[in-house]
């Protein structure tokens, strides 16, 4: 039977109005016992925003990583990272999650409000953007190995603005993806 013109537009097939689905098992994630299903919700949509750019792009356990934000993808970044055994770096404006942070697995923490250059903090290989506002980047440039990478996966609509000549000097990427958050 062809589904009507209505059911395809609406994917109703998906689920979102019905009491039951059929899914193909490849895209399913077994949840496992005890593990309540609002535990595990934040895990299929912000863990995987996160765990996507980890694994898409080889970060490794012996990398440098940093990190921007401590909301929920912060949270989540922090925690898989340190649980893989890197060291994170976590970017924040305040001292004010730093416990936090520290809790989660952060190896070190900088406090960012006011700040033109970050004193004492070695080069990252990997800088995370969790954050959704617009950055002055050049305290975040100079933190930055030669060849690293930057990934915005919590984003706005607003223009990226960063300083080139120290991108294109150091040979930074800056690193598309489709694992990302978008703030509106």
């Amino acid at each position: 039977m062809i589904p009507s013109e209505e059911y395809r537009t609406h994917d109703f097939h998906q689920g979102s109005f019905g009491t039951h689905a059929v899914w193909d098992q490849d895209f399913l994630f077994k949840v496992p016992p005890g593990l309540a299903p609002e535990a595990a919700a934040p895990l299929m949509c912000g863990g995987a925003t996160v765990f996507g750019v980890i694994e898409a792009y080889n970060i490794r356990p012996t990398d440098r990583v940093g990190i921007i934000g401590i909301g929920g993808l912060g949270h989540l970044a922090i925690q898989f990272l340190a649980k893989m055994g890197a060291e994170v770096v976590v970017f924040s404006s305040t001292d004010s999650k730093k416990e936090e942070a520290m809790r989660l697995g952060a190896t070190e923490f900088v406090a960012t409000k006011g700040k033109e250059k970050f004193e004492g903090v070695k080069p990252v290989d990997h800088l995370i953007i969790t954050a959704s506002f617009q950055m002055d980047w050049k305290p975040y440039i100079a933190v930055l190995k030669p060849q690293a990478t930057v990934y915005p996966i919590t984003i706005t609509f607003d223009d990226l603005t960063i300083p080139i000549l120290p991108i294109v000097l150091c040979g930074i990427n800056i690193q598309g993806n489709d694992h990302l958050s978008l703030a509106i």
